[in-house]
This record gives C-alpha cells, sequence and structure tokens, in this order.
C-alpha cells in the first residue's frame, strides 16, 4: 500500500496482506472522528490564540494593527507546518517506516489470531473445570472412635501391666498412674499405627499381627497368674477384647485410606483444571498485551501519516486556512470584549 500527498489509497487484500489492518485503523473508525483530525486541531488552536489576544488587548473594534500580527503569525505556522507528503516510495526515511508497519500489522493478524485461540482455550478450560467438582475436605477418622479404642485397650492393659510388669512395687499411688500412662500410650501406638494411611498394602496385615500378637502375650501373661478356672476365662475375654479392638481399628483404616485414596483423585483431578484455567489465563493476557503494544505502534503511524498528509496540503490553502481561524478567533474575542463592558441585557 502507497501513500500520496492526499491520501493513501487502499489495495485489494490479495494485494497487500495488512490491508484489513489499514481498513481497521485507517478506515470507518477514524473518519468517524475527523472532527478530531490534525486540521480541526491546528484551526483551532490558532482560533484561541486570536481569542486570546484580543481579550488581553480589551480591544472593543477589531484593530488593524493585532490582525496584521495575528495574519502574520498565522502565516509563519503555516510555513513551519508545511512538510512534504508521506512518500516511502521515494523517501528512504519513509520507506523505513512504512516497512515497519507493514510488519507490525502482519505480526499483529498473528497475535490477534493467537488471541481468539487463547479466548477459546480459556472457556474451554474453565468449561472443563467446572465439570470437576471440588475434592472438599480431607476424610478424617471419627475422634470419638480413637478415643473408645484407646480407652478400651488403656483398661484392658492397665490392670495387667499393674499386676505383673509393676507387681514388685508396693506403692499403689505409684504403680497405677505409671501402669496406666504405660496403657493410654500402648492404645494411641496400637490406633495410630491402625489408621495411619499407607500405600503399601501390607501395612494393615502387619499392624493386625503385630497387635494379635501382643494382645496374645498378654494373654499369656494373665493366664500364667491365673488361679482358677475364672481367672483364665477373664484372661482369655481380655485378650479376646483387645483383638476385637484392633480388628476393628484395622478395618476403619482401610476403609480411611481407601477414602483418602479417593479424595486424593478427586483432588489432583481439580487440581489439573485449576491448572490449566491459570495457563489459559496467562496465555491470554499475555496475547492481549502484546496485541495492545502493536496497537499503539499502528495508531502512532497512521497518525503521523494523518499529519504529514494535512501538512502536505499546498501552502497557499494552509496559510489560508490558518489567516481565517485566526481572524475568527479575535473577532470572538472583540464580542466577548463588548459583551462585558456592555453586562447583561435586562
Amino acid at each position: 500500500m502507497k501513500h500520496n500527498g492526499t491520501n493513501r489509497e487502499l489495495e485489494s487484500d490479495r494485494q497487500d496482506p495488512v490491508a484489513g489492518i489499514r481498513d481497521e485503523f485507517g478506515g470507518g473508525r477514524r473518519r468517524a472522528s475527523s472532527d478530531d483530525g490534525p486540521l480541526i486541531r491546528f484551526q483551532a488552536g490558532l482560533v484561541e490564540y486570536g481569542a486570546d489576544r484580543a481579550r488581553q488587548s480589551g480591544a472593543l473594534e477589531p484593530r488593524k494593527e493585532d490582525l496584521d500580527a495575528l495574519v502574520e503569525h498565522a502565516g509563519a505556522m503555516a510555513l513551519d507546518a508545511h512538510r512534504p507528503p508521506f512518500a516511502p516510495e521515494t523517501n528512504p526515511n519513509d520507506r523505513l517506516r512504512e516497512d515497519r508497519f507493514e510488519r507490525t500489522s502482519a505480526r499483529r493478524r498473528t497475535v490477534a489470531e493467537a488471541e481468539e485461540h487463547a479466548e477459546k482455550s480459556l472457556r474451554e478450560s474453565e468449561m472443563e473445570q467446572a465439570r470437576v467438582p471440588k475434592a472438599g475436605p480431607k476424610p478424617e477418622v471419627p475422634l470419638l472412635l480413637i478415643a473408645g479404642a484407646v480407652l478400651v485397650l488403656s483398661l484392658t492393659v492397665a490392670g495387667t501391666l499393674r499386676d505383673f510388669m509393676l507387681g514388685w512395687v508396693d506403692d499403689d499411688a505409684l504403680t497405677w498412674p505409671v501402669s496406666v500412662l504405660l496403657a493410654l500410650a500402648f492404645g494411641v501406638f496400637i490406633a495410630y499405627s491402625a489408621l495411619s494411611t499407607s500405600e503399601t498394602a501390607d501395612r494393615g496385615r502387619a499392624v493386625v499381627a503385630g497387635g494379635v500378637i501382643f494382645a496374645l502375650g498378654l494373654g499369656v501373661w494373665r493366664a500364667s497368674g491365673a488361679a482358677g478356672r475364672d481367672d483364665y476365662f477373664t484372661a482369655a475375654a481380655l485378650t479376646a477384647l483387645e483383638i476385637g479392638v484392633i480388628v476393628i481399628l484395622e478395618w476403619t483404616g482401610k476403609r480411611h485410606e481407601g477414602a483418602c485414596a479417593r479424595w486424593k483423585g478427586r483432588a489432583d483431578e481439580r487440581e489439573t483444571a485449576e491448572a490449566r484455567v491459570a495457563v489459559a489465563t496467562v496465555d491470554l493476557e499475555r496475547r492481549r498485551a502484546e496485541l495492545a503494544k502493536l496497537d499503539e505502534i499502528v495508531e502512532e503511524h497512521l497518525a503521523y501519516v494523518e499529519d504529514r498528509t494535512f501538512r502536505s496540503l499546498a501552502i497557499e490553502k494552509l496559510t489560508e486556512t490558518a489567516k481565517t481561524a485566526v481572524r475568527d478567533g479575535y473577532n470572538h474575542g472583540v464580542a466577548e470584549n463588548r459583551g462585558k463592558t456592555r453586562g447583561p441585557r435586562r
């Protein structure tokens, strides 16, 4: 696409791959805002300059010396504003600017397409995330169950420890607290071992085997001190009670372990979906930031060419426009001075 002294002609999309960019930035949208073009700004500045000169002088009638000075000033501004037309086909500097514009426009089209893909990817990621439910809180073993298991084991073990491990101590005030503390430690250890999650399948069997062996050992210890049939029955009942509590703890632990595994699967799936949304969001923001920078470069180039086009008008026309604008401004200022002098009408 080339520029002449007064406008830029659009070639077909087949001949110019950035014609769409030209049309978007230099077409209807800019024509719709032509009221704020460089020519209007130039004229408005001179009009305001002339009006300020009249206000400062306080003139109630146009003065020839003021008008002559203003017209001379406007002519000088017109001469100073005049520039040759934007001509990349003959001017090497303009050619470099035009080449940069074309590369930027081509890159902008690529980034705009990438932005559309990023928006689509983000929407798809958000829809996928919406389909994946949140994992919720991690499953926890009921504290009441743990407390009950520890209490039962403590009650069965404390007496045995008192009678067989600390039986040689005559001070009950010392032996019973120590036995209870040791029994509580045993109960907590068994409960923690049975309810702790693990990725190995042999953990549960090892906990059950170890707990049963420990309970049987306590049962043998009780049977060794039995004085009759009732003592044997009591020893067997306590041992069976301990084994039952251990088995229940392990069964609960297996269920808890399965629930934790299912929860972790849901949590990982949700985390993966959220990570995809985060990545898509960052990619979209990066595309938009790059597109905004490219738009600034394109806008700057179009504004530059527009300004050069205005400055390349015939010097006679530009000078006449400047003189007319400054005269209008001066006359407006004189009219304001008259209004202030006469005051409001009644």
